[in-house]
């Protein structure tokens, strides 16, 4: 209950715990296929318990969890702080490629079926430094 009511616009002096999801994306956190203790923060327990349980609960770990051959189930899957897409054993979060429109599978994809390069990065305009951070 406590996530459905983070999720939503309607303004709550409890939404504090947004301050401290921000390093992993704030809401989007709720669409992740995320695990709380491979998370890069530290939660206050009670913000802790209420993720643990939203993501027992959530959509996206079931869809994740389910063998599936629908290629849109997949390309809807959120790439960041997914435990199941890692870099070092570790789920990631690019909060500039998040903000270029850079969620999902299917954002790596390009119009002709191909998978987003370098190039295609480059396209998006980003600095030198964003490039070198999320590449």
């Amino acid at each position: 209950m406590c996530c459905k009511k983070l999720a939503s616009d309607e303004p709550t002096s409890w939404k504090t715990i947004l301050h401290y999801l921000k390093p992993v994306g704030g809401k989007l956190i709720l669409g992740c296929n995320f695990d709380v203790k491979m998370l890069p923060i530290k939660l206050p327990p009670f913000y802790e318990n209420c993720l643990k349980c939203f993501s027992k609960c959530s959509v996206a770990t079931n869809q994740s969890v389910e063998l599936t051959d629908d290629i849109n189930t997949t390309l809807q899957t959120i790439i960041w702080n997914n435990k199941l897409i890692c870099i070092d054993g570790k789920p990631v979060f690019f909060k500039t490629l998040a903000e270029k429109g850079i969620l999902r599978v299917g954002d790596l994809i390009s119009e002709n079926n191909e998978l987003i390069t370098k190039h295609k990065v480059r396209e998006l305009n980003l600095t030198p430094l964003e490039r070198l951070g999320s590449l």
